[in-house]
């Protein structure tokens, strides 16, 4: 007779569903998580126009169809980090406004520098034919 342990069939299968359901539930919390998140960026993303129109914050700028210059410079000038705390926001924005052929109009702060949009230079926006990151000087 031999000394020492045999590695048998059932040992083997035991083994293998073992892993199966470790994989599988690692699998299933994978897809959860990420569906949440997905879900809190669409409610963010839907929430930054709301608060952006008058009376629903201080940060207002946008009244009916018109924006209020003034009220978007003191926005421009606004820290990244301080706007995302103001309006409820984790994930990275950028505010942007662009004419009718796509094309991105440049955002003026206070001190006359001319930015592609509002917020996190890991947006990239733009069109065919100019892409910016957000926040990046737009020669004049």
């Amino acid at each position: 007779m031999r000394k020492g342990q045999a590695i048998s069939i059932d040992l083997i299968l035991a083994l293998l569903v073992f892993v199966s359901v470790i994989v599988g539930f690692f699998y299933v919390v994978s897809i959860l998580s990420e569906r949440d998140e997905t879900g809190t960026i669409k409610r963010q993303g839907e929430d930054i126009p709301r608060s952006l129109q008058a009376n629903v914050s201080k940060f207002a700028f946008i009244k009916g169809n018109q924006i209020d210059i003034a009220k978007l410079l003191e926005f421009a000038d606004q820290d990244y980090r301080q706007l995302q705390n103001s309006l409820g926001i984790s994930n990275d924005f950028c505010i942007f406004i662009e004419d009718e052929n796509g094309n991105v109009i440049p955002i003026e702060d206070s001190s006359g520098n001319k930015k592609a949009g509002i917020g996190s230079s890991k947006v990239t926006l733009g069109n065919s034919t100019h892409t910016y990151q957000c926040g990046q000087p737009i020669p004049p």
